[in-house]
């Protein structure tokens, strides 16, 4: 159960709609779900060589794939530097909203 991330447009969107609904917290519920491919944490390509001896419906039960992919075109840290930003904003507006109180 993989969303395309779109180069981290969709990424980006989901932030964008969290902020524009007026929240003043977000959760990622997602740091290191590589079987998913909802990872944000640092990412560099990578083979699982222990997955190819595994039978294809244990592979699929366990969400585990042979290879995962980096972050191409971005670095490593593109997801984390994303949320940072992200989060800076929210940060931000929460800030400016209690002063004017």
């Amino acid at each position: 159960n993989t969303k395309s991330r779109d180069g981290g447009r969709y990424y980006d969107r989901m932030w964008e709609r969290a902020l524009a609904s007026g929240a003043s917290v977000v959760s990622v519920t997602s740091y290191n779900e590589w079987g998913e491919g909802t990872q944000i944490e640092a990412a560099v390509p990578t083979v699982v060589p222990e997955a190819g001896r595994l039978d294809e419906t244990t592979r699929k039960g366990l969400q585990l794939g042979d290879h995962y992919a980096d972050y191409a075109p971005h670095g490593p840290h593109y997801y984390l530097n994303r949320t940072l930003y992200w989060a800076e904003r929210l940060s931000a507006r929460e800030n400016s909203q209690r002063s004017e109180l």
